[in-house]
């Protein structure tokens, strides 16, 4: 199968063939319908995080199943399926806390395959590794049945993949992390496909203002189509002054983009007693410094949230028939849709900040 693979950390994608093996136990094979490039693709490529290589890139994907392995009662060749980096083994520790996007063993047998059998991806002589564990820039990929949802048929799949991460990820922050009421204020600093989810689901939950702040005038423009109240580019405008200016403090305030000046900014632009949800992923040595006083003083919290704290099997169809009943226009985060072939330019392309989502169907 075609598929887009990185051969050096850092370095450029290209495409290449690789071979799929046939399903496992528990596992399942997906035909690959749409898959979108997230910012979180960019952490190999750029070298911020160093997993082997090569590595297929790729996790927010959306398919058709074209074979199931042993075991598998749960899903068909035919089920439209959305896969989900937040894979989860049900038994250990977290799972059973319903916390089943902290699972214990994510990353261990059975989910992932053990040493000495035959990779997913690859030869046994030269296997290939897979993003997120999923692989699903690529015509087709083979995961844990736990790594993805089924939804249903008539959701259109550029939408449908984009469940798998970034609307997730923005839709859980405001649902399951700050619990947003009606008539309560959020921040959000950082209106890529995130933050703009984000933007999109405090609206449904009936926020009375949302400020998005971003220094992209099209991401703020699409930021106020999804339900923005007020905008700020902080490149000529103190951000926090002005968020605390129009607000006093805002009950709840997101970060989405990873960066240690911005997380400062959103703890300083809650009200006492508000949240902070650290949602952007940095690289693994970023540092960042709190003022202490500050933050005791006037009582703030300060979250970090992993995928929207979700449990994607619950959430995903939650997302899907809100978007289908017309209450989560989350087609809008959708900016192009690209063949596989445009992909290596389009990931270049996004180190540059681009806005909405481009994704690239199949």
């Amino acid at each position: 199968m075609r598929a887009t693979v990185l051969t050096s950390v850092p370095g450029r994608v290209e495409i290449a063939d690789v071979p799929v093996d046939a399903p496992g136990p528990g596992e399942v094979l997906v035909r690959t319908a749409a898959c979108g490039l997230c910012h979180s693709d960019l952490l190999p490529v750029t070298g911020a995080l160093s997993p082997p290589v090569p590595l297929v890139l790729g996790h927010e994907a959306a398919g058709d199943v074209e074979a199931v392995g042993p075991g598998v009662v749960d899903f068909a060749p035919g089920d439209r399926v959305v896969a989900c980096m937040s894979q989860y083994c049900g038994t250990c520790g977290a799972c059973a806390r319903g916390e089943t996007t902290l699972c214990e063993r994510r990353d261990r047998p059975p989910l992932v395959r053990e040493a000495g059998r035959a990779p997913r991806l690859g030869t046994a002589d030269a296997p290939v590794g897979q993003w997120l564990n999923i692989a699903g820039m690529a015509e087709r990929f083979l995961v844990h049945e736990r790594a993805v949802v089924k939804v249903a048929p008539s959701l259109p799949v550029d939408v449908a993949a984009l469940l798998g991460c970034a609307v997730l990820t923005g839709f859980g922050t405001v649902v399951n992390a700050a619990r947003l009421a009606p008539g309560e204020t959020i921040a959000v600093v950082g209106c890529g496909g995130v933050g703009l989810a984000a933007v999109a689901t405090a609206r449904m939950a009936g926020a009375a203002r949302i400020i998005a702040v971003d220094p992209a005038a099209g991401a703020l423009e699409l930021a106020a189509t999804l339900g923005a109240t007020d905008l700020i580019d902080p490149a000529g405008t103190d951000a926090v002054k002005a968020v605390r200016t129009m607000t006093g403090g805002v009950d709840h305030a997101v970060e989405a983009i990873g960066r240690p000046d911005t997380m400062r900014q959103v703890v300083d632009m809650v009200r006492p007693g508000g949240s902070s949800y650290l949602v952007g992923l940095a690289g693994p040595d970023v540092e960042m410094s709190i003022n202490p006083f500050r933050t005791v003083w006037y009582q703030r919290t300060i979250r970090g949230v992993l995928m929207g704290a979700n449990q994607f099997r619950r959430d995903i169809p939650r997302i899907a028939a809100l978007y289908l009943a017309g209450r989560l226009p989350i087609d809008r985060l959708i900016s192009a849709h690209i063949d596989l072939d445009d992909a290596p330019a389009a990931l270049d392309e996004l180190r540059t900040g681009a806005t909405g989502r481009s994704v690239v169907t199949f």
